[in-house]
């Protein structure tokens, strides 16, 4: 018996395949916009089984080929129109021919049935292996490995190493990066200015000339040069002022705390217009700045 197999695994005889024979049948899809139809046919043979007491009809089935329609026309499910054409002529080839009624789409298979007769029988399919060929697929002639999409372990270590690689270049350029910040920091970093010491409105007052006090003549000469000796040490220590405050030679003077050039200039020249001329003596760049404990040295006028 020849026929069809049909969406729901059933089988569908179309004839029996003794003499010239010529069949038409009308198929449809299964689902909603399907675009690809295939259909696969079979012939199965019906015998008894003498290995049974009670004799019972056991079939085993051929496949014989799918001839398969695409392109088809997205439509509703059971809307297209398929033709399949079915002749078996005198020879005992049979003629396949399907076509598409809405998209025009023909396609043909022609089976020789004669030497399927005469072929084996173990070439015959049982029903307990028909799933297997009621889709056949094209062998490409390799093993199709179903993890194929897994990666080896070879490129897994590879893609860590080059993942550490990457890791290790950005903490580098970081670490470079924030060297580099660092010595321009330092090199714009400004030393701090120091505070401007405001001019004292009350200068200190000279120290007043010391005078010897008077004593007796009956004092002792020695005792009276003893009294004498720290006034003419002070006398020294104290600059030598020439007429109208100036300064007759070069004094070593030491910066006391308020001490600005300004009062400098005013207590050794009379006058606190000559600052500048301390400060050059002093090689001092700005005039308003100078610390305490600082050693300067007052020019002679």
């Amino acid at each position: 018996m020849i026929g069809v197999r049909l969406a729901d695994r059933s089988f569908y005889p179309v004839f029996d395949g003794q003499g010239s024979v010529r069949k038409k049948l009308v198929l449809t899809t299964v689902r909603d916009e399907q675009d690809r139809a295939e259909i696969s046919l079979y012939r199965v043979f019906e015998q008894q089984d003498p290995g049974f007491k009670e004799q019972s009809e056991l079939q085993s089935e051929e496949f014989l080929g799918t001839v398969a329609l695409t392109n088809l026309s997205p439509q509703k499910q059971g809307t297209p129109d398929l033709d399949l054409l079915l002749t078996l002529d005198d020879e005992g080839v049979l003629h396949v021919v399907a076509t598409d009624r809405q998209g025009g789409g023909m396609q043909s298979l022609v089976i020789p049935l004669e030497d399927r007769r005469n072929s084996s029988p173990y070439q015959r399919i049982s029903e307990g292996d028909r799933d297997f060929l009621d889709e056949p697929e094209d062998d490409s002639g390799f093993d199709e490995d179903p993890r194929h999409w897994e990666p080896s372990p070879g490129h897994r270590s590879g893609r860590l190493v080059l993942v550490l690689l990457f890791a290790l270049l950005i903490v580098l350029l970081f670490a470079a990066a924030t060297l580099v910040f660092r010595s321009f920091a330092a090199g714009d970093a400004v030393e701090p200015t120091p505070v401007e010491q405001p001019p004292d409105p009350h200068p200190p007052q000279e120290a007043a000339p010391f005078q010897e006090p008077e004593h007796s003549g009956e004092q002792e000469p020695l005792a009276r040069e003893d009294r004498v000796e720290p006034a003419k040490e002070a006398k020294e220590a104290e600059p030598s002022l020439a007429e109208g405050g100036a300064v007759r030679e070069d004094t070593l003077y030491q910066i006391s705390w308020g001490d600005t050039l300004w009062d400098l200039s005013l207590r050794f020249y009379g006058t606190p217009w000559r600052f500048l001329e301390i400060a050059d003596k002093n090689r001092i760049r700005d005039p308003d700045v100078i610390f305490a404990d600082q050693d300067l040295l007052i020019p002679k006028r």
